[in-house]
């Protein structure tokens, strides 16, 4: 056997704390080294297993007073807001993140009414958490509704009372940070603009105004490059824009979305027309950006036998299916699931229930009529969502 002597001893130990020193010193190399485009270090490969998302977005939920207080056109008591997304239960729970447009305020000190100056009871706010939703897009052209920026404010403080997150609209105290959910170990950033708020800005102060987030293209940019420094994983931009009840978007919008998607938007989710429009790819030198430019209502009673189209009848939800890797994050799946409203009149009730079209056709507890009429509001869909954009 071979042996060494002391000084033999004494060069081997030197040559272990050498080769110690340079490991730890690779190691500390590899945990900063900066990650690509704009996100955060990751640990190398080898020791960073993949992770992976599924979030779901709804389009607005537009709170006419039917659809809580059943059988009347006023609001009276009581209010009920748990059958609305009941239906949905299950692709809600599927989800590990969900938002809706939350088209409304809420202010107790104020008559509650629908259309065309919205304000509702707030007890909808913890009912629509205990379905699922876990935030609330709060820039639209009725978060200034009821008394303007003071029943704004109330309704964001309920939110916070409810533990509900929201983005878009900000309070007095709160920083204009992006906000930034952490969903299964990545950073999902939700950044809600709105074009118009119906003129009730017109009364604001400039302290007031800044709280609110205008649609504009440099506005946009800026908090994109600071939810990229914050370590976001993916970043969704939800403007609130169009022209209400047009099916395809305008050649304006079209432009937008492509200079969001350019920023580094890696969703782009529209909302306002009250209609659905169709969606699309976009490549972005390297990625791919998805925009829906509107996903429709979610929840309402705007039917056709009221305004002589079955175009507000329909929705759709956005399922997302994203996957982070040691290299980075990359969105799996979009897929659009058309949705309506039905009306149940079972048990002598009234009930507005928010479904998947494709759910409601494959029960069995429809009239042939209700069938029949389910049956257009699909094609109606398809045939949308089968647009080209720009063309």
């Amino acid at each position: 056997m071979k042996t060494f002597g002391q000084r033999g001893l004494v060069m081997l130990m030197g040559v272990a704390v050498v080769c110690i020193v340079a490991t730890l010193v690779v190691v500390a190399a590899n945990l900063a080294m900066p990650a690509g485009d704009g996100h955060k270090a990751v640990l190398p490969a080898a020791k960073q297993a993949p992770t992976q998302a599924e979030l779901l977005f709804a389009g607005d939920i537009v709170f006419h007073p039917i659809t809580y207080s059943p059988q009347y056109e006023v609001v009276v008591q009581p209010y009920d807001f748990s059958h609305m997304f009941a239906r949905m239960a299950d692709h809600l729970k599927a989800a590990d993140f969900a938002s809706i447009t939350f088209e409304t305020v809420c202010d107790p000190d104020m008559p509650y009414a629908g259309y065309p100056v919205f304000n509702t009871p707030e007890i909808a706010i913890p009912t629509l958490k205990k379905a699922g939703f876990d935030a609330f897009a709060t820039a639209s052209n009725h978060c200034l509704d009821g008394a303007g920026i003071s029943s704004h404010d109330k309704t964001l403080r309920a939110m916070d009372r409810h533990h509900m997150d929201h983005f878009g609209t900000h309070l007095p105290d709160a920083p204009r940070t992006p906000y930034i959910k952490e969903v299964k170990g990545m950073k999902i950033a939700c950044l809600n603009y709105a074009e118009m708020y119906n003129g009730n800005e017109a009364a604001l102060s400039d302290a007031d105004l800044a709280r609110l987030s205008h649609l504009e293209l440099a506005a946009v940019r800026r908090d994109i490059a600071k939810a990229k420094k914050s370590g976001a994983d993916l970043i969704a931009v939800f403007p609130h824009w169009g022209i209400e009840y047009q099916t395809r978007p305008s050649e304006a919008q079209i432009a937008l979305a492509h200079e969001i998607a350019a920023a580094g938007a890696d969703l782009v989710i529209g909302s306002h027309p009250h209609v659905i429009n169709p969606a699309e790819w976009v490549d972005n030198q390297g990625w791919k950006s998805f925009i829906a430019y509107s996903l429709g209502n979610a929840m309402s009673n705007q039917r056709a036998e009221f305004l002589g189209t079955i175009d507000t009848e329909i929705g759709c939800f956005l399922r997302v299916k994203v996957k982070k890797t040691a290299t980075g994050t990359q969105i799996t799946e979009a897929s659009l699931l058309p949705s309506t409203v039905y009306v149940n009149h079972k048990d002598g009730g009234k009930k507005y229930e928010a479904g998947l079209i494709k759910d409601f056709l494959a029960s069995n507890e429809l009239t042939p009529d209700e069938r029949a009429h389910m049956q257009r509001l699909q094609e109606r869909a398809e045939a949308i969502l089968a647009q080209t954009v720009g063309e």
